[in-house]
């Protein structure tokens, strides 16, 4: 990662070396874009984020309900004989592994819809983004995160926002 970084440094350097030098060189145009403030101001993430928040807050509910369940069986075992707790005992240690799979399953389809919605997201951000750079006639569009100091009005977030969001409505 190191060497791609400053492979890039040495040709972006070189390329404003080489354009100083030239007679006829105009400017670069350069824009930069705040990629967190973006995603939380996309209605879409908005969006998202509420339909995942939805979505776990149905599972535990669904989650609740086994632990009530695996509570109500550990009371019963503690009430029961002996012979008859070991009988029952195999169907509470079911109930437990379902628990854990349950967890385990619901978390990762949490985490893979999460993924899934953030890289579709990102890629209409990254559609704005080009088509605003495009159509504004920007040479070079950087992310605020990869930048140590910019003027406010390099700053294309604003614009790539009402655009999304435009978009979406």
């Amino acid at each position: 990662m190191k060497r791609i970084s400053l492979f890039l440094a040495v040709i972006f350097c070189a390329t404003l070396a080489s354009a100083a030098f030239a007679d006829d060189v105009k400017p670069m145009k350069i824009g930069v874009v705040d990629l967190t403030r973006v995603f939380k101001e996309y209605k879409k993430t908005q969006v998202m984020e509420s339909q995942l928040e939805t979505l776990s807050k149905s599972k535990q509910v669904e989650r609740e309900k086994l632990v009530s369940e695996i509570k109500d069986l550990k009371d019963e075992l503690a009430l029961m004989s002996e012979e008859a707790r070991n009988q029952k005992r195999e169907a509470f240690e079911e109930k437990l592994k379902g628990l854990s799979q349950f967890d385990q399953e619901t978390k990762e389809k949490l985490v893979s819809q999460r993924e899934q919605a953030l890289d579709g997201l990102l890629k209409e951000i990254e559609a704005a983004v080009s088509a605003y750079s495009k159509k504004n006639a920007y040479d070079l569009i950087l992310s605020d995160r990869a930048i140590l100091y910019r003027i406010d009005s390099a700053d294309i977030s604003t614009d790539v926002i009402a655009i999304l969001n435009q978009k979406s409505s």
